[in-house]
């Protein structure tokens, strides 16, 4: 996907950095952010919904070693992320 604006039937949202992998559900859309291995970010996975507006944010990992740990992808199992 690699670009940091998801469009849908309703509008468009712009995120802060490309969308590495969307996920639709029924109620939101759950976006992981593509994050370099240089940056400490691993607040990278948001749900909005299809009106542009942000339900949640992943809350902040504590790093388990000097280098960051941002989620890579999503995964869908039995209905739930």
């Amino acid at each position: 996907m690699e670009e940091n604006v998801l469009k849908f039937e309703d509008g468009e949202i712009t995120f802060r950095k490309d969308i590495r992998e969307a996920i639709f559900t029924d109620d939101a859309i759950v976006v992981c952010l593509a994050v370099s291995t240089d940056e400490m970010d691993n607040e990278n996975v948001i749900g909005v919904d299809t009106s542009g507006d942000r339900l949640w944010e992943i809350e902040p990992v504590v790093p388990t070693s000097e280098r960051d740990a941002p989620f890579m992808n999503l995964v869908e199992r039995d209905g739930a992320l």
